[in-house]
């Protein structure tokens, strides 16, 4: 994992310096690139709400759809990993109480 480094900037408006890292204020600066992504991507819902967001900057024309496009994938590929995961732990945890069931029956 590569470390970025840290930076101080003068803001314009106000002439204090701020830190942050080059990369995140060079893509920041980008025209027309969309708004961060501040949404927990954790659930399903998570992504759904993300999803429409990507969907309505595409169709706006603030996002080019290239680029709509490779995070709709992205997104689409973390929808059936969550799910998957949550599957999963209901799964074990299902397991977990039936076995704890047969084990309470006489034998």
């Amino acid at each position: 994992m590569t470390t970025q480094k840290r930076i101080k900037k003068a803001v314009p408006e106000t002439g204090k310096r701020t830190s942050g890292t080059a990369k995140s204020r060079a893509n920041a600066r980008k025209a027309g690139s969309p708004t961060p992504c501040r949404v927990p991507l954790r659930t399903v819902e998570h992504v759904r709400v993300q999803l429409a967001r990507l969907f309505r900057e595409a169709r706006t024309g603030a996002l080019p759809s290239s680029e709509a496009t490779r995070f709709a994938y992205l997104l689409g590929q973390l929808r059936v990993t969550i799910a998957d995961a949550t599957i999963e732990a209901r799964l074990t945890e299902a397991e977990r109480q039936l076995s704890a069931l047969l084990a309470r029956l006489p034998k």
